[in-house]
């Protein structure tokens, strides 16, 4: 546990931002997911203000949510900022008067440039996600496009809703 400053940023409807200030021998950075214990959130910190030379400080995110997936039969997941989905109507087809709706929610992501996630968030992989409180939903997602260069320490996703197949798929 380490004191820190949390202040408020912006909060809209889709995400929760705060600022952090802590001393560097904590060694927070972009892409550190904290525990802010007065509250039992998880933060992500996504943006370090390099202006400010005394502390660390920097834009976090709350995660509401937590992803998971495996690779080489091993389970990894992680907490991450989510921002999503904005759509207002349905994509469907229509072909004699029989009707299909189309996935078509986006979200945007923020989560740890971790080894692991690296290599798995690529175009066209498919992850299921979670909300931190709920235990039985999962809606599947998959990666369209990926940006771990613009922010070191953080990976950003964004993600269309996909099919889920709960006879193959072990959620």
């Amino acid at each position: 546990m380490a004191p820190a400053l949390i202040n408020p940023n912006r909060i809209t409807q889709n995400y929760d931002d705060k600022i952090i200030s802590i001393g560097y021998e904590y060694n927070f950075k972009p892409g550190t997911v904290f525990n802010w214990v007065n509250t039992g959130t998880q933060w992500l910190i996504y943006l370090q203000d390099l202006t400010e030379l005394a502390y660390f400080k920097g834009d976090c995110r709350k995660c509401n949510y937590k992803i998971s997936w495996e690779q080489e039969n091993k389970k990894f997941s992680t907490y991450a900022a989510i921002k999503g989905p904005v759509e207002t109507k349905i994509d469907y087809v229509n072909k004699s008067n029989i009707i299909v709706d189309l996935p078509n929610h986006t979200l945007n992501i923020l989560l740890p440039a971790t080894n692991e996630a690296l290599a798995y968030f690529k175009r066209y992989a498919k992850f299921y996600l979670k909300s931190v409180d709920d235990y039985d939903t999962f809606v599947c997602w998959q990666v369209e496009a990926t940006d771990s260069i613009s922010t070191p320490g953080i990976l950003e996703i964004n993600a269309t809703e996909y099919y889920s197949n709960k006879f193959e798929d072990d959620l």
